[in-house]
């Protein structure tokens, strides 16, 4: 998988540069379903896998959001500027999401090993448990032995 500055590259992410990076190679069509998208009112041909149009679109879309966000709160600032303070915006809530995730992970590695650690304990108590019980059964059957002999 490739990676950008350390971070794991998505597989659409990796998919979108090999078709660019073989289209550019061979100086012919890929064969790869073309579509276009808006960002900022600009349209921009894209190319990508049979079957990931319509998720190129959703992505594209979400990306359109945090530009005319961006626009509204700064105004005309130049479509550079925005596409990069966007990029900035993804990539932070891309973090934050990381961070969460990490966090999950964390818990339930911590979960898993308390529940571990209840099951070893559980176990412990059904065997104390099953020993105190067999003992008591051979203490009744002893004195059931010798009520039968006196009687």
């Amino acid at each position: 998988m490739g990676a950008v500055s350390g971070t794991p590259l998505t597989l659409l992410q990796e998919k979108l540069l090999s078709s660019k990076r073989a289209s550019k190679a061979a100086g012919v069509a890929h064969g790869l379903p073309d579509l276009t998208v808006t960002i900022d009112g600009k349209q921009y041909r894209m190319a990508c896998d049979e079957g990931q149009e319509e998720h190129l679109i959703d992505l594209a879309s979400r990306f359109d959001r945090y530009v005319m966000h961006l626009k509204d709160s700064f105004g005309k600032i130049g479509d550079q500027r925005l596409t990069v303070m966007a990029g900035i915006m993804v990539m932070d809530e891309l973090n934050e999401l990381q961070k969460r995730v990490k966090g999950m992970e964390t818990e339930v590695q911590t979960l898993r090993k308390t529940r571990g650690d209840a099951l070893t304990k559980a176990d412990k108590n059904d065997a104390a448990l099953i020993g105190a019980l067999g003992g008591l059964a051979q203490r009744m059957e002893d004195l059931a032995g010798k009520l039968v002999r006196k009687g």
